[in-house]
C-alpha cells in the first residue's frame, strides 16, 4: 500500500517557529498524511462500517495528523465511502488534489494583492515567500496529478507512486519553510538564475570541469530564500548536466547560499563540480544520481529530501566561517513513509586544502526528524570527526533518523569512536546496504541505461 504523511535548517534552520501565515497553506500540509489511510484501512478490515466513530478512530491511528484524518472521513457521504483500501487512497489524494489548489489560487492571489497595493500587504504575504510557494504548489499539484492518473498511463511501480507522494510533500514543507523565514523574503526578482522549472529532459553539456562555469552570489543574508538562492535550478524530470562548474560564489560569511538545486525525477550530474559553501547542493526532492562529481562545502554543503544517490564521486570540506563547525549532510525527510535519503556509495569524502589537518567535519546532522544517510564503501579522511555525526539541536530526531556506514576505508572510516544514538545503524548488514544501491534505491537499473551514463548497480565487489 501507498503510505505517506516539518522542515528546519542552518543559520541555523529553525524546526518551528511561530508566523502569520494563512491557515490554508499550512492545513495543506497536515491533509496530505491522509494517504496513509490505505494501510491503516486495509488492516482494520471494516470497510462496511467505515462511518462508525470506533472504525474512523481505527482508520486513522497509523496517521500522523489524526484530527485531519478523522475529520476528512466524518466529511464523507455514506454513498461516497470507498469500498476498498485502494478507492480511500485515491479519494484521499483527490482531496489533496483539491485542497493544493486552493492554497495555490490563494498564494496567487495574496501575491498579486500585495502588488498591487504597493506591498502594503507583505507581512501577509511577503513577495519572495510567495513565489516560492507559487512554484512548489503547482510542483506538488504535478506530483499529485501523476498519482490520480497512474492507472491511465500504466503506472504500476510502487516507487513511483512514493516518489511523487514524497516530492508533493517535501515541495509544501519548502513553502512553509519559507514562509517561516522573515529574513530571507525580501528578494523576488527571478532574473540571474537559469531556472528549469518545466521544461522536461533539458541537458546541459560543458566542456569539463573548471571549463565551463555557471557563477551566482545569491545567498540569505542578502536577502534571498534558500529555494531562491540557486545559481542554477532544475524541476522538470529527465534533467541532465554534463562537464559542467556550479558556483555560489557568496563565501562562508553569508549563509545559505545554494549552487545547484535540483527537483528534477530521474536526473543526472555526471562529471560536474559544485562549489559553495553554506548549502552548496539542494537535492530538493524526487530521484537523482550523481557520478564522478565534486562537491565543495561547509555547512550541510549536501541537503535536501531526495531519494539521490552519490557514486564515484569526490566531497570536499572547505574551511568554514571562524568557530563553526562542517556538515557534509543535513537529509530533510519529515515522513517515515518517505522514500528518501542521501546514499553516498564509493565515494572520497576529505577536506579541501584550506582546511588540512582540521577535525571539525561530521558526515552529517539531523535536519528533521527522520533523516536518513548511509555511506558505504567509501574512502574517508583523518578529517572527519571520529564521532562521524553530530546532532542538530539536543536529543531531536537522534532516536527516529537513519544513519548507517557499511565497508568505508581511511583513516576516517572507523566506526569505533562513533555517535551511540538509538537510530544510529552503525556497520550496516549486506542486505541492508544493498537497498541503498543504484538499483533499489533510486531504481537505477530502469532508467539510468538510456541516459548513457555508466553506474554501478549495486554494491562494488
Amino acid at each position: 500500500m501507498y503510505t505517506m504523511a516539518g522542515f528546519s535548517h542552518a543559520k541555523p534552520k529553525p524546526r518551528s517557529q511561530k508566523c502569520s501565515i494563512p491557515l490554508t497553506i499550512v492545513f495543506i500540509i497536515k491533509i496530505f498524511s491522509l494517504a496513509a489511510l490505505a494501510e491503516a484501512y486495509n488492516n482494520d478490515q471494516k470497510s462496511s462500517t467505515l462511518a462508525t466513530e470506533p472504525s474512523i478512530s481505527s482508520a486513522c491511528k497509523a496517521t500522523l495528523y489524526k484530527t485531519a484524518c478523522e475529520s476528512f472521513l466524518v466529511s464523507l457521504e455514506t454513498s461516497t465511502l470507498p469500498a476498498t483500501p485502494e478507492e480511500l487512497f485515491d479519494l484521499s489524494v483527490q482531496y489533496t488534489l483539491k485542497q493544493a489548489h486552493s492554497a495555490l489560487n490563494l498564494a496567487s492571489f495574496l501575491s498579486l494583492s500585495a502588488h498591487n497595493n504597493n506591498n502594503s500587504q507583505a507581512h501577509l504575504a511577503p513577495p519572495g515567500a510567495m513565489k516560492d510557494c507559487i512554484e512548489l504548489l503547482d510542483d506538488s499539484l504535478d506530483q499529485l496529478s501523476n498519482v490520480i492518473n497512474r492507472k491511465k498511463n500504466h503506472i504500476q511501480r510502487h516507487s513511483d507512486v512514493q516518489t511523487w507522494l514524497s516530492a508533493a510533500l517535501t515541495s509544501q514543507d519548502t513553502c512553509i519553510e519559507s514562509l517561516q523565514n522573515k529574513e530571507a523574503n525580501k528578494k523576488s526578482n527571478p532574473s540571474g538564475r537559469k531556472l528549469f522549472a518545466k521544461g522536461k529532459n533539458v541537458m546541459l553539456v560543458g566542456d569539463g570541469k573548471g571549463k565551463t562555469v555557471i557563477v551566482g552570489s545569491r545567498n540569505a543574508d542578502d536577502g534571498w530564500s534558500t529555494f531562491q538562492s540557486a545559481t542554477v535550478a532544475a524541476m522538470g524530470d529527465g534533467f541532465i548536466a554534463r562537464g559542467i562548474t556550479f558556483v555560489n560564489s557568496a563565501g562562508p560569511q553569508k549563509h545559505q547560499a545554494v549552487a545547484l538545486r535540483v527537483g528534477s525525477d530521474k536526473s543526472v550530474i555526471f562529471q560536474c563540480s559544485i562549489e559553495g559553501y553554506q548549502d552548496s547542493l539542494y537535492t530538493h526532492s524526487k530521484r537523482q544520481f550523481y557520478r564522478e562529481t565534486d562537491i565543495y562545502g561547509t555547512i550541510d554543503f549536501i541537503f535536501g529530501n531526495s531519494a539521490v544517490v552519490f557514486q564515484n564521486c569526490s566531497i570536499f570540506a572547505r574551511k568554514p566561517s571562524s568557530g563553526s563547525k562542517n556538515f557534509v549532510t543535513a537529509q530533510g525527510r519529515t515522513d517515515p513513509n518517505q522514500n528518501t535519503g542521501i546514499s553516498i556509495h564509493n565515494c572520497k569524502i576529505g577536506s579541501a586544502s584550506d582546511l588540512a589537518g582540521s577535525k571539525i567535519t561530521y558526515l552529517g546532522r539531523p535536519w528533521q526528524k527522520y533523516s536518513r544517510t548511509v555511506i558505504m564503501q567509501s574512502f574517508i579522511d583523518g578529517s572527519i570527526n571520529p564521532a562521524g555525526w553530530h546532532p542538530w539541536s539536543g536529543n531531536f530526531a537522534l532516536s527516529t533518523l537513519f544513519y548507517g556506514e557499511y565497508m568505508n576505508s581511511g583513516p576516517g572510516g572507523s566506526t569505533s569512536g562513533r555517535v551511540q544514538w538509538s537510530g544510529y545503524r552503525g556497520t550496516l548488514t549486506v542486505a541492508v546496504a544493498q537497498t541503498f544501491t543504484v538499483g533499489s534505491f533510486i531504481d537505477g537499473n530502469v532508467w539510468l541505461p538510456s541516459t548513457g551514463v555508466s553506474f554501478d548497480s549495486g554494491l562494488i565487489g
